[in-house]
């Protein structure tokens, strides 16, 4: 580290280091699949943080494009088990999915139903 460096800087070179150490033995489809999925969650934050929450957004744009990029690259698309239950529940996922023309799973909205009513269950104990 240089000696001129700042704070932030020895937090970001330790999380690197971390980042490598987890990164030993990942093969190049774990690291798709795990960018993928974090992928769909960033567009998940950028609905629910927007100005009117659950609103479209240029930022969704992005990702959207980036989703897609990437499934098509790697010809993959994520199960949709890993999609964030809002995104199923409004059909984001299987909207997105559909224009790639690539099979995919589509959600059992039973289970998505259930889990749903698992996590509304639990807030109101």
């Amino acid at each position: 580290m240089a000696e001129d460096a700042k704070p932030h800087d020895q937090y970001a070179a330790q999380y690197a280091a971390g980042a490598v150490e987890e990164s030993i033995g990942t093969t190049d489809a774990d690291a798709y699949d795990a960018e993928l999925a974090s992928l769909w969650d960033d567009l998940e934050h950028a609905r629910r943080y927007a100005m009117s929450p659950g609103t479209w957004t240029l930022q969704c744009n992005d990702l959207t494009r980036r989703i897609v990029r990437m499934t098509i690259a790697t010809g993959r698309p994520t199960h949709w088990s890993r999609i964030q239950i809002g995104l199923l529940e409004e059909g984001v996922y299987q909207a997105i999915m559909e224009p790639t023309g690539m099979p995919y799973e589509a959600p059992d909205m039973a289970r998505v139903a259930e889990v749903r009513a698992s996590i509304e269950g639990r807030r109101h104990r």
